[in-house]
């Protein structure tokens, strides 16, 4: 159990219990840490459990999951947050941008977007880590393994359907299967993906583009709950993209008629 502020180990509430005697509850903010390294946040209390002398023989624990909680609160100052940075500008490129940051580590440990340009290429407008190191990595494997047009799963199969895809565990084979060539695959191999989301950027029946939301390094894995919400800020930065494309071409129809 550990400090969800600090990072460091709390007293065990056995002992405190024990040597108390009182019902206690740990703070805000505690963590229980799994064997394999997930932090899940905790409401813990702790009571003794006392013989007929009085005397405490043992304590009772009570745990509490409160992840559900934590998420919600966090989800909705981050679509406040999301709001916020979608109307801050009629660039879009750099509004998606702003958004991929937001994202990171909140919702993601990486987040990338692609767009349709006018011409229906697909292109990355904006990728985020809290390592630039690793923002630089990936922005090489893009330009050496650009997406594939034809591809079944992932971006572009996003593009075309218009459905959302959600891989709660990467295998080994699906990275395997997304590789162009050797070179590639072990470059794909040392961003350790775990576990990834896809959502169109859409407005109306129309799909803009796409972001893609990946756990790695921190070992955290998507859901359905989490696909949904991702759903949702898809919809709503594919209406901002419109709104900025919109007003970018009224504003070139303006200046041509004033030119003519």
């Amino acid at each position: 159990i550990v400090s969800g502020t600090s990072g460091e180990g709390v007293e065990s509430p056995v002992e405190r219990v024990l040597r108390e005697g009182v019902v206690i509850a740990l703070a805000d903010h505690t963590l229980l840490v799994r064997a394999d390294g997930v932090r899940i946040p905790i409401a813990e209390s702790g009571a003794p459990i006392r013989d007929d002398t009085g005397a405490v023989r043992g304590v009772v624990l009570v745990f509490r999951d409160v992840s559900r909680d934590t998420r919600a609160a966090e989800r909705r100052v981050f679509m406040m947050d999301a709001a916020a940075a979608l109307s801050s500008s009629l660039d879009y490129t750099e509004t998606l941008s702003r958004l991929a940051k937001l994202a990171v580590p909140v919702l993601a440990d990486w987040c990338a977007v692609h767009v349709l340009d006018d011409d229906g290429k697909i292109r990355h407008v904006a990728v985020a880590h809290v390592d630039p190191d690793k923002v630089e990595l990936a922005l090489q494997i893009g330009e050496r393994f650009p997406v594939r047009e034809d591809q079944e799963r992932g971006v572009p199969a996003v593009i075309r359907t218009g459905r959302a895809e959600l891989y709660p565990r990467v295998t080994d084979a699906m990275i395997g299967e997304a590789a162009q060539s050797a070179e590639h695959l072990r470059l794909l191999q040392t961003l350790r993906f775990r576990s990834i989301m896809i959502v169109p950027l859409t407005t109306g029946t129309r799909v803009l583009g796409t972001m893609s939301f990946i756990m790695a390094e921190s070992g955290r894995h998507y859901d359905d709950d989490a696909l949904v919400f991702a759903e949702e800020l898809g919809r709503r930065a594919g209406i901002a993209v419109e709104n900025a494309r919109l007003y970018t071409a009224a504003q070139r129809a303006r200046e041509s008629a004033d030119a003519a």
